[in-house]
């Protein structure tokens, strides 16, 4: 099976330096960078181990094509399209993933 490629897409970007502000504001810089690597480095897995991703309970997102990729208390929604990974967003579990798809 040859490599996956992640494609982290503009709005999950921005969203990752989202979550990387908000750790740093309240918990402060080693924690901003301690989840932005979590984060990346699971994304990174994907290269090699796509099936990683799990697939969404919501019967409409599943169907859709997408999956979830969990890590520690965030959500990375994506989709496997031929030999790439595309992270559509990157939200705190508690966020309604639902909404930001559709």
């Amino acid at each position: 099976m040859p490599r996956m490629k992640v494609v982290l897409l503009n709005e999950a970007r921005m969203e990752l330096r989202d979550i990387a502000v908000y750790h740093k504001l309240k918990v402060g810089t080693n924690s901003a960078r301690r989840i932005t690597d979590r984060i990346l480095g699971a994304l990174d897995r994907l290269v090699d181990f796509p099936e990683m991703v799990n697939i969404p309970p919501s019967k409409m997102i599943a169907e859709a094509g997408f999956r979830v990729l969990i890590v520690d208390d965030y959500l990375c929604s994506c989709q496997v399209v031929d030999d790439q990974v595309f992270v559509y967003h990157i939200v705190h579990g508690s966020t309604d993933y639902i909404k930001r798809i559709f």
